[in-house]
């Protein structure tokens, strides 16, 4: 699965992000798709977004485990609220420059040029990537412990601070509320 011949210094590179995110690969290739946009590519089927796929689910599912762990007194809106803010383009998008993903990002040169490298949905599809290729490389329980581990912090503050509100879901409910109807997108 994902056997590709890398080059010596993308070895280097990919052996430097997993000391950085604290990760062992035994199929390094699965980490370089994993950082490989579709800008970079002629196939969809040779960049990122399948792995991207992967990874959403499986971290979907370890921040709402988490957060129903760490939170057993809030309902299920407020859980809703932390995971939602959790898993947002923008916590992700900061956790992945925090783990410096956009040194390893291989884009291609018209994304480049547009400053591909700093987009929040780059990274944080790329982080996506990631854990979905740690996944399959290392299973489940290894996966869970990369992103519980890097979303710790995350989650604490996203449960303290009101200001990380899910807006889809406020409005959804005042809708209903209100109007006792659910708005049309």
């Amino acid at each position: 699965l994902f056997k590709r011949k890398l080059s010596k210094e993308r070895q280097q590179q990919l052996h430097s992000f997993q000391k950085k995110a604290g990760l062992r690969f035994k199929n390094l290739s699965l980490l370089d798709r994993a950082l490989v946009h579709r800008s970079a590519v002629k196939s969809h089927a040779e960049s990122n977004e399948r792995l991207e796929f992967l990874g959403d689910s499986v971290l979907g599912l370890v921040v709402a485990d988490d957060v129903f762990r760490y939170f057993p007194h809030s309902n299920e809106g407020e859980l809703a609220r932390i995971k939602a803010a959790t898993v947002s383009e923008d916590s992700l998008a900061e956790l992945a420059l925090a783990l410096h993903v956009s040194d390893y990002l291989i884009l291609g040169k018209g994304e480049i040029m547009s400053g591909g490298k700093a987009k929040n949905a780059l990274l944080a599809d790329a982080l996506e990537a990631i854990i979905g290729a740690v996944y399959l490389d290392a299973g489940f329980q290894q996966t869970k412990n990369f992103v519980s581990r890097i979303l710790k912090k995350q989650i604490t503050l996203v449960s303290k601070h009101a200001c990380y509100e899910d807006f889809k879901s406020a409005l959804q409910e005042l809708a209903q509320q209100n109007f006792k109807l659910l708005p049309k997108y």
